[in-house]
């Protein structure tokens, strides 16, 4: 499977409250995807993980193959 992006034992903490726990996320190339979920889920948070504007308490994100934490 060709991987846009992966995410392996992603955690993001501010302080002790803990907004992400999203253990493992696989998008092949070429899928679409949506986010859905209450206000306050997660769904921005995830996003600025992926981009890079936030920096993962613990795990790994890497897209194409490279990794960018």
């Amino acid at each position: 499977m060709d991987l846009a992006i992966k995410t392996t034992n992603l955690i993001k903490k501010f302080g002790s409250n803990t907004v992400i726990n999203c253990s493992n996320m696989n998008v092949s190339r070429g899928s679409i995807y949506g986010f859905l979920g209450a206000n306050g889920a997660g769904k921005t948070t995830i996003f600025k993980l992926i981009i890079g504007l936030l920096k993962p308490t613990l795990g790994t994100i890497e897209i194409l193959g490279e990794d960018i934490t």
